[in-house]
């Protein structure tokens, strides 16, 4: 059945972040049969210009700018806090991801456009609880640390990358919407072809990336098979749960591959 809603209903709107706590969600279905990773995007500790990575040349590269919707919870001053929140609200069956910027921001959903974050914040105002939808931004590259081979793999993963998320994010939303039914087998064949073109990639980016953005393509494979697995499930058991599990997956891959960006890109 679907998870109980808190105490308190407030309105979803399209505000900045105003640094008040808020509730954080995520999912409590499917965690089993996913590959580990902690939710907790704070933790990641590569730092652009780490040591080791002096000697790293510099790679032409064409990785375009883009940009996708995320629904906040809030912002938190400590990492428990935040952590206390989100567990509170993936208890509930809901979405929660962490990340670590200005503060630490708790996420509640994510959206390739505005106008189907603005739907699914409607939704989870119903459920009790208050989100903003804001904008999330990826910087184009021109130039990256690359330690062998070619680039254009990183541009090629990315891309792939990308096109995963984008369309099991809007798969999930689209099945939010109504009562839970089964996606068709054609559907879940096309998303496991395009989950095994991205993992064909997978080596010959690691190998190319300096050893202080490795660890961020660890996190975004294993949050894209965090994906594929939810709605897997999804699949083989139709339950909302499930769906907002891999909208978990999809929000962690997204941070992921931000900091990736941002320790590799020559600026």
């Amino acid at each position: 059945g679907e998870p109980p809603a808190p105490e308190f209903s407030l309105q979803a709107t399209e505000r900045p972040e105003n640094g008040a706590p808020a509730p954080a969600a995520g999912p409590a279905a499917g965690e089993g049969e996913a590959a580990e990773l902690s939710g907790d995007t704070a933790q990641e500790s590569a730092v652009p210009g780490a040591a080791g990575s002096a000697l790293t040349a510099p790679a032409e590269v064409e990785i375009p700018a883009r940009r996708m919707w995320l629904l906040q919870y809030g912002i938190f001053r400590t990492l428990d806090n935040a952590r206390a929140m989100a567990q509170s609200v993936r208890e509930k069956g809901f979405a929660a991801t962490i990340e670590e910027a200005d503060g630490f921001y708790v996420y509640a959903g994510i959206a390739s456009d505005r106008d189907a974050a603005l739907r699914t914040g409607a939704r989870l105002t119903a459920e009790g609880f208050e989100v903003y939808v804001k904008p999330y931004a990826l910087p184009s590259v021109t130039q990256v640390r690359w330690e062998d081979g070619s680039a254009d793999a990183l541009a090629d993963y990315l891309a792939k990358g990308a096109g995963l998320l984008r369309l099991i994010g809007d798969l999930t939303l689209v099945h939010l919407e109504g009562e839970p039914v089964a996606p068709e087998e054609s559907t879940l064949e096309m998303l496991r072809a395009q989950h095994r073109d991205l993992q064909s990639l997978h080596s010959s980016v690691y190998s190319g990336l300096p050893k202080d953005a490795q660890p961020s393509l660890e996190r975004m494979d294993i949050a894209a098979r965090n994906a594929m697995t939810a709605f897997e499930e999804y699949g083989a058991h139709p339950d909302h749960a499930y769906l907002w599990s891999a909208q978990s997956a999809l929000m962690e891959y997204l941070i992921a591959e931000k900091h990736l960006l941002e320790t590799v890109a020559v600026r």
